[in-house]
């Protein structure tokens, strides 16, 4: 199949329609789960838990499908496996070019609009995975090495993504630590065979390559983070702040902290400011407060059995050191 003058314009029509179409299909579905879930969703590195869901479905049911038709597509006109690997998007079956369609609409479909409170690497990783899919589309060759690389990539983002939705699962972080630079080396190992196709104009390679590496070393050194071997370990919860990346500190140890020391205040401000008295040691653990100097009554104008509970005499002079109450932590 070849792609000359003729076939370019049906090509580029053909190629348009299937980007938006894998937008709109992500888009819809997105809508469809939030409005099935409603109110019981929690976000994940600013994304919706059923995003990050629905990205691992697609990684482990839609994307092997769409290889596995991409080859069989090419196949069917007559290409072996290398060149389906080194042809062009043009020059094969449009069957061939669903993986990159549904690969867009996967990441486009976070991005309308993408989340503002996401991390600043989830944003970039969006961002070059569609103007990858863009320019694979365009590239003269090297069409097949792109899903083949890719689709590697993916299986390793997969167990990443299982990993943020499911901490603290032992299995889900050893697979997650074997794939990731697994996958990491084959796509680097892809983007050199890439970097070496002479049909492809120089300034496409090189953003490729350089893209592939940027990408390859950013999902490594954050397994690594992850792993605790360099820098804080950061452990994957289902707090909110997703993604597909979410790593942040658990949601409900952060509820409980912030309730204790709300609860702490509380106690201190209300018997504090119940104990305002003047020259004599508060009780353990309550602070007086010094800014109402001026209403302090006077010790021996306590009511007796406010004298008697701190242990003073009549006249105001503590008898022993007030007993030690801990009213709270």
């Amino acid at each position: 199949m070849s792609c000359g003058a003729s076939n370019w314009k049906a090509f580029l029509g053909s190629a348009t329609i299937g980007l938006v179409s894998a937008t709109a299909v992500g888009l819809a579905l997105n809508r469809l789960l939030e409005i099935w879930l409603g109110n019981l969703e929690e976000e994940l590195d600013g994304f919706p838990r059923s995003r990050w869901l629905l990205s691992v479905a697609i990684q482990a049911l839609i994307f092997p499908v769409l290889v596995w038709l991409s080859v069989c597509a090419a196949r069917g006109a007559g290409l072996d496996v290398s060149h389906w690997l080194t042809a062009g998007a043009c020059k094969l079956p449009s069957m061939s070019r669903w993986y990159v369609f549904a690969l867009f609409g996967s990441q486009s479909r976070d991005m309308c609009p993408m989340p503002a409170n996401t991390s600043f690497l989830m944003k970039v990783h969006h961002y070059v995975v569609t103007l990858a899919c863009l320019l694979s589309l365009l590239a003269p060759k090297g069409f097949g090495l792109f899903i083949a690389g890719t689709f590697i990539l993916e299986l390793g983002s997969m167990f990443y993504n299982l990993r943020v939705l499911y901490p603290g699962r032992r299995l889900i972080e050893v697979v997650y630590q074997v794939t990731m630079p697994a996958s990491n080396i084959a796509a680097l190992a892809g983007g050199l065979l890439f970097l070496n196709m002479q049909e492809v104009p120089l300034w496409m390679r090189v953003l490729y390559f350089a893209a592939d590496v940027g990408v390859c070393i950013g999902r490594q050194r954050h397994a690594l983070k992850d792993a605790g071997l360099i820098g804080p370990r950061k452990v994957a919860t289902k707090a909110a702040s997703g993604g597909r990346s979410g790593v942040a500190s658990s949601a409900a140890p952060c509820k409980q902290k912030i309730k204790r020391q709300d609860k702490g205040k509380r106690g201190k401000w209300l018997l504090g400011g119940g104990l305002l008295v003047g020259g004599a040691a508060p009780l353990h653990g309550i602070q007086p407060l010094r800014r109402l100097q001026g209403l302090q009554p006077k010790l021996r104008a306590l009511p007796g059995g406010a004298r008697h509970f701190l242990n003073l005499r009549p006249n105001g002079i503590r008898r022993v050191p007030p007993p030690r109450f801990a009213l709270w932590r």
